[in-house]
């Protein structure tokens, strides 16, 4: 697999580069989207919260960049072309690529009194 990447310059000059950069953007959408749906809070809570929790993993970035990844990939899986560049390969490949999968640990909502 590593012979079938081709290899250029910057930040996405090659194959391996472009899929790790899209299934980081993945977590961070993923991510982003649990927080959302099981504590009903707005964008901004949940992207701050989301660099909490990615802090220490392979898809770290800062609130401002986890927007940004979550609005690119809400984006793309509009388009079934574009949709495929996020796909979560077997573990294996992301063994090679050096993409694991992380747990996306979820708060319960805060009881009102």
């Amino acid at each position: 697999m590593e012979n079938g990447f081709s290899l250029g310059k910057g930040r996405s000059g090659n194959e391996l580069t472009k899929y790790q950069n899209s299934i980081k953007e993945r977590r961070r959408w993923q991510v982003v989207g649990a927080l959302k749906h099981k504590n009903k809070i707005s964008d901004e809570e949940a992207f701050a919260e989301a660099e909490l929790i990615l802090k220490n993993t392979f898809a770290k970035a800062k609130a401002d960049m986890i927007a940004k990844s979550y609005k690119r990939v809400q984006k793309d899986m509009k388009d079934p072309k574009k949709r495929l560049r996020y796909y979560n390969a077997q573990s294996e490949v992301r063994k090679l690529t050096k993409t694991p999968t992380i747990e996306v640990p979820i708060k319960k909502p805060k009881k009102i009194k």
